[in-house]
């Protein structure tokens, strides 16, 4: 460490302290930054689980006292014989469609 030689150890150990403190001050505002970005994802992942939840409550209620859905026919009729494994498994493959694009965007940023 020849760029040390001759220097008191304080004063080392000061530079080393300064050095090393404002990279991981540099972490931590990227970090923090981070954090926020995934909240935002998170909160805008619920909000689309509530409208696929009131989506699916609506249709069981339809189904239920045998009201005809909006819409046109054909997606009546398709809605009509979605049982409920098959809608689980479409909330399902939705909310892996999600995740898959958050992991994306988080690669990409």
């Amino acid at each position: 460490m020849k760029m040390f030689e001759g220097l008191p150890t304080s004063q080392i150990a000061d530079l080393h302290g300064a050095r090393w403190t404002a990279l991981f001050n540099h972490m931590d505002e990227a970090l923090s930054k981070e954090e926020k970005q995934l909240e935002c994802w998170l909160n805008q992942v619920k909000e689309k689980q509530l409208l696929c939840d009131q989506g699916i409550q609506h249709v069981n209620w339809s189904a239920a006292f045998g009201l005809q859905q909006l819409g046109n026919s054909e997606n009546n009729s398709r809605a009509s014989t979605l049982n409920s494994s098959e809608k689980e498994l479409a909330v399902n493959a939705a909310a892996a469609s999600i995740y898959s694009t958050c992991n994306f965007l988080l690669s990409e940023s």
